[in-house]
């Protein structure tokens, strides 16, 4: 398993926790405060999770040149 993938996995895995930490926290009464929190952690998790798919984006690229420069260098 590569790193970006074991990172995207372990990402997923936090932002489903979150999520279950957050509908815990909407079934509790009087939680607004610790709500507020487990909502600003959700929304970095997500901010994160953006920036691993651009990353993603960005090496899937990557990878594509460098198999075709290795094509052309095997074809000559």
């Amino acid at each position: 398993m590569s790193r970006l993938e074991d990172a995207r996995r372990r990402f997923e895995s936090a932002v489903s926790r979150l999520d279950e930490a957050s509908q815990r926290q909407k079934d509790a009464d009087g939680a607004e405060g610790e709500l507020s929190e487990v909502s600003q952690e959700l929304a970095e998790a997500r901010a994160a999770q953006e920036g691993l798919e651009r990353t993603t984006t960005t090496v899937a690229s990557r990878l594509d040149g460098t198999i075709d420069r290795l094509r052309r260098m095997l074809d000559e």
